[in-house]
């Protein structure tokens, strides 16, 4: 599939796709599976979306502005979009890593 993406976009509460006849594949996705989709198109595909991606992750736009997304949009040149949606309290992600990696490390204390 990583080959044929044409576009990747993060989508805010509220947006919607705009089609021209494409198949829209919608989808509720988890956290870490979301990470392995922007990981592996950033690595497969020789930094594809690595700005966009890094909005995500620190919760700011390149003017400065927060951010808020729920939704993560696919477009591939096969006529299908693949639209995974998230909870939106996931941005900035660097915060939902730590908060997780945080609790993993209280369970294993037993805290």
């Amino acid at each position: 599939m990583m080959e044929e993406i044409l576009k990747v976009k993060f989508l805010k509460p509220g947006d919607y796709i705009s089609t021209t006849g494409e198949e829209i594949i919608e989808r509720d996705i988890d956290f870490e599976d979301l990470l392995k989709i922007i990981r592996d198109i950033e690595t497969q595909k020789e930094d594809f979306g690595k700005s966009l991606h890094k909005e995500a992750f620190t919760g700011v736009d390149y003017l400065g502005n927060l951010v808020k997304f729920s939704s993560y949009v696919i477009w591939t040149d096969n006529n299908k979009i693949y639209k995974y949606n998230f909870d939106e309290n996931w941005i900035p992600f660097d915060n939902e890593l730590l908060r997780r990696d945080r609790e993993e490390r209280l369970k294993e204390l037993g805290i």
